[in-house]
């Protein structure tokens, strides 16, 4: 439908063009009108600059639900998510959460249509949220959006730029505090800036135990065994991936961080020629996935073989690295 056809016996296509450009307000008859051409509600478009406080809570409940790591209670909240809403803000940072959760899941095609239906016309408008004034919750959703898109890419000087906004405006102390400590130290690290991740790790872990965060030592302990070993110290690195895996206990995400420390343990094993203790691990590893639903173990299988391809090149051994080649080849391979 063009702009002419929509106000067509209504109002001139340049009154219409002013009431867009905030030159005219849009009256409530008007409204009524256009939104039954279009199929919406008239409070579809007279509310979507909606910022009063309920409506900021409501957005700053999905930001803070969605930036969590995606787990069974995540999917139950997405599900439950309706795509629209009267408020822009509450929409737009809905569907920049969902980008998100999908991207974490590794599902492209959710994510693409996300951004094909509603995302690319927004992020053209508001994406560069350095530039535009916006609603906290609403600027929370789009540097949480940037940070997880430019980690997908290893874009870690972006990453870093973007979580340093973002920690200006969560409260210290929150879960979304958190999560932002995490990715800086995650970010330090890549970036080689070794003494602010170990400060961020120190100052973290205070606020952890000050605050009885139990839930949270599993993944910081993880953050901080990736500095240990970019730093060299493998041993020191091994043994606090020893300590994330006795913290498991607090968590209710336990799989899905226990998933993540057999990988680091393997990659670090096989770094310093520890092969049968990796090959252990890997083992563990699969038997952990024997578990998970048939399509989960599918999209795992490649990440264990290419482990088991690692160990026998290293060890020489052709033949058993040639049938581990022709395992892979016959698997979905992602891009990654």
């Amino acid at each position: 439908m063009s702009r002419k056809e929509l106000v067509d016996g209504l109002v001139t296509p340049a009154h219409f063009a002013n009431i867009l450009a905030d030159r005219y307000p849009l009256a409530e008859d008007l409204a009524e009108q256009i939104a039954g051409r279009l199929g919406v509600n008239p409070s579809y478009l007279l509310r979507e600059a909606a910022e009063d406080e309920e409506t900021l809570a409501t957005a700053d409940k999905i930001f803070t639900e969605l930036s969590k790591l995606a787990n069974p209670a995540t999917e139950s909240y997405v599900d439950q998510l309706e795509d629209r809403n009267d408020s822009l803000v509450v929409e737009m940072t809905t569907y920049l959460m969902k980008a998100v959760y999908y991207q974490q899941l590794n599902d492209p095609t959710a994510y693409e249509y996300l951004h094909q239906t509603y995302l690319n016309f927004y992020l053209e408008k508001f994406g560069r949220s350095d530039e535009v004034e916006l609603p906290a919750p609403l600027k929370k959703a789009i540097l949480f959006y940037k940070i997880q898109y430019f980690r997908s890419k290893n874009h870690y000087y972006d990453v870093l730029n973007n979580v340093t906004q973002l920690k200006r405006l969560v409260e210290e102390g929150t879960e979304n505090w958190l999560n932002a400590q995490n990715i800086m130290m995650e970010a330090c690290i890549q970036v080689k800036q070794f003494d602010q991740a170990k400060q961020v790790f120190e100052q973290t872990m205070r606020r952890v135990y000050d605050d009885r965060l139990f839930h949270r030592l599993t993944g910081l302990y993880v953050a901080y065994s990736g500095y240990c070993f970019a730093m060299g110290s493998v041993q020191e690195a091994l043994l606090t991936l020893s300590m994330a895996e006795a913290n498991l206990v607090y968590l209710e995400n336990a799989p899905d961080m226990l998933t993540t420390i057999l990988n680091n343990r393997i990659i670090m094993l096989t770094s310093i020629g520890e092969l049968d203790k990796a090959l252990e691990e890997v083992a563990r590893f699969e038997a952990l996935m024997g578990r998970e639903r048939e399509e989960m173990q599918q999209m795992m299988l490649p990440v264990t073989l290419i482990y088991r391809c690692e160990i026998v090149f290293t060890r020489k051994n052709w033949g058993l690295l040639s049938q581990h080649l022709d395992q892979l080849r016959q698997t979905n391979l992602t891009i990654d």
